[in-house]
Parts: C-alpha cells; sequence; structure tokens
C-alpha cells in the first residue's frame, strides 16, 4: 500500500505500508513539505488497523538518527539492532 501527498497535483511526500509483513515506511516529503508527513504516516497507520493488523514494525539503519525519532516520537522502541557487512 502506498500513500501519495500532492501538492497542486504533484507529488510532495509519500510512505509505504507492507500488510504481508507488517513492515511501516518513514513518511519521506520533499524539502519544504514536512508537514506533510504526520497525515501520511497516520494514513498508513489507518489503512493497517482496517487491514486487521494489530502491530507494526520499521526497520532502519541506526545512523539515519531523524528517522529514528521520528517512530520513536511515535511510540515505537527498538526490538533489535542488525549488523550489516
Amino acid at each position: 500500500a502506498r500513500f501519495y501527498a500532492e501538492v497542486g497535483g504533484q507529488v510532495v511526500g509519500y510512505c509505504t505500508l507492507e500488510p504481508e509483513q507488517g513492515r511501516i515506511s518513514h513518511p519521506w516529503c520533499k524539502k519544504g513539505f514536512e508537514a506533510a508527513a504526520d497525515p501520511l504516516f497516520e494514513a498508513a497507520v489507518q489503512s493497517a488497523r482496517e487491514r486487521g493488523l494489530t502491530r507494526v514494525f520499521a526497520a532502519y539503519r541506526r545512523d539515519w538518527t531523524p528517522v529514528l525519532q521520528f517512530f520513536a516520537d511515535r511510540g515505537f522502541a527498538v526490538a533489535r539492532e542488525m549488523v550489516n557487512y
């Protein structure tokens, strides 16, 4: 499931939900359109609820501090860290 934010017919942001696995993405927005992040994320979360998902997860690099903080601010907790070589 993909969710898009549009302004004047132009896509300015997106967020994804993989309902089979329960993975949700960070809402990525063009510079200047960061205000679209919360509505995009909420649309993805609402879609997860409507699909009967009771849990979702995100997986991002530990050095992507702003992305990790976005999820922490919304109640996500670190379940584990992975090392990839």
